[in-house]
This record gives structure tokens, sequence and C-alpha cells, in this order.
């Protein structure tokens, strides 16, 4: 489903300095498997991912996505292969503050042009009793916690029921206790969906998850340029 064949991502920062923030990486993420992928800051873990969503366009190499090269479309077939094919879990919640959380789950259900505004929203409020906020779609996000906040961006992110979920270091800015719930409830998801997830992370943060497969991202040293190759870390736990 998903294929990376030895992309490279290079930042040019002026006419002397470039940065190299994903080198050479080959991948392949089969559909329905649960892929973590895991290294230290400035490793390209988030590059990695924006490769694969089509939001960030390669130097070289090529993504694929069930065969198909985002950057082979024009811009509307591109954001709709995305609309479509994604949902996205970015680092840091981007709620809207004056919207209730059920209105920012089914936000793009009223710019819907086809009719299917009122079937969105009853999928966005089972989407949070899903992740457990049943009784919180008429609050807004000022008054949830930073956990809560975080389930929410999850439930908007499977509105649109994409084939593929994309969770950029989703428990970075949580507590350890929230940061386990919310891994549990990615896990849970998984399960009950089968939709395939590659979620990049710290190793401490991947250790409260049974993804399908893990992979280590090597960290950027102060002389060399890293290898992003993913590395096979270590075996299945739970079947793809």
């Amino acid at each position: 489903m998903i294929e990376l064949r030895d992309v490279s991502k290079t930042y040019t920062l002026n006419a002397d300095q470039a940065v190299e923030a994903v080198r050479d990486a080959s991948l392949s993420v089969n559909q329905g498997e649960f892929l973590i992928i895991t290294g230290r800051s400035g490793s390209g873990k988030t590059t990695l991912l924006n490769l694969v969503g089509g939001m960030t366009r390669p130097t070289a190499g090529q993504v694929l996505i069930d065969g198909v090269g985002p950057w082979q479309l024009g811009d509307r077939e591109r954001s709709r292969l995305r609309s479509q094919k994604f949902g996205f879990i970015f680092q840091f919640p981007s709620l809207l503050p004056s919207l209730t959380v059920l209105e920012n789950v089914a936000l793009p259900a009223m710019f819907s042009a086809d009719g299917s505004g009122q079937e969105d929203t009853r999928r966005a409020q089972e989407l949070l009793e899903l992740v457990g906020l049943a009784e919180k779609l008429h609050a807004y996000p000022r008054q949830l916690s930073a956990g809560q906040q975080q389930r929410v961006v999850m439930a908007h992110a499977l509105l649109n029921q994409p084939a593929i979920l994309l969770a950029d270091e989703p428990t970075s800015d949580l507590d350890e206790q929230t940061e386990h719930e919310i891994m549990q409830l990615l896990r849970d998801i998984y399960q009950r969906t089968g939709i395939t997830i590659l979620l990049v992370t710290t190793p401490a943060s991947s250790s409260h998850t049974a993804p399908a497969r893990s992979r280590w991202l090597p960290a950027r040293s102060s002389t060399d340029q890293p290898d992003l190759a993913p590395i096979f870390l270590k075996t299945p736990v739970i079947a793809a």
C-alpha cells in the first residue's frame, strides 16, 4: 500500500548550506499493518511522515500510495488523494477554539455540498464515543485536558474513513499516564478497524503499545549524515 523507494529530502538553507533530513529511505507498509518508527529528535521522523502523506515533495526517489505517485498528480488530484486516503494526527492538537468538540470533529461536513453533512455529524458522534468523549460533545477545547484534546484530533482524523492513519508523535506533550492511554487507544482503534497505521515517536513512547512492526531511525551525529533507511527492530506482536 505504501512504498518508498530510495527517497531523500534535502532542505536548502542558503547558497552554502543544506540539511539532508532524509537520505535513501526505502520502506514498504502493507494494508492493515501497524508500523511504529522510532528515533531521537532530528532523525527525520516527521519529514518521513510528511513524505508518505504527500505533504512534502522528495528531493530524490519515489513515493507510491497504492501504486500512485502523489507528486505525479496535479494539485487538486493530490489533495483529493490525501483527503480520501489519509487521516492525520499531528504532534500538537490544532482545534478551533470557537467550535465545540463535535463541530471540530465534523468540520469537513460543514463544507459538504453532497448532502452527507448529517451523516458525517452522526459519524462524528460515533467516533467521539469510540475515543471516550461521548459526554464532551458540546464542550470547547479550552475545557478539555491535553489528552482529551488529542482524542478529539484522533476522532477528526478518522471521520473520512481513511485507509491510512499517519500519527506524528501524538503523545509528545502528555504526561506518562495520558501517553499510555493514548497509545492504548491507538491500538484499540487498530484492532477494531484494521486501518493501516504509521506512527512516528520516540523510543520510550513506543514501549506503551504493541505494533505489528517497529523500526528504528538512527539519530543524527555531529559528524555524519543519518542513514534513514529503517532498521528492523523487533518481531511482530500483533498479526497484521
